[in-house]
């Protein structure tokens, strides 16, 4: 999954989960700016329960947040050279 928007909420504000449950997500990239709000994250906002989290990548930059428990902040150069199947 690829995402690239702009998300402003007051809380659980992630570039592409609000909150993460018991779940697991894997292989994803954002280029999501997060505008604002508590528990925020490039990729997600908060998490609940066991997570597994796998492969997922956002745009730190862009996204304005370094949350690396939540997924792997890249810069824009790095994320243009991931090696995208």
């Amino acid at each position: 999954m690829s995402l690239n928007n702009t998300t402003n909420a007051t809380t659980n504000n992630g570039g592409i989960v609000g909150i993460l449950n018991a779940s697991t997500i894997m292989y994803c990239i954002s280029n999501s700016n997060i505008i604002s709000g508590t528990n925020r994250g490039g990729l997600i906002g908060s998490t609940t329960g066991t997570v597994k989290i796998e492969n997922i990548f956002y745009d730190k930059d862009n996204s304005s947040t370094t949350d690396t428990d939540r997924g792997n902040p890249l810069t824009t150069q790095q994320m243009k050279n991931l090696p995208l199947k």
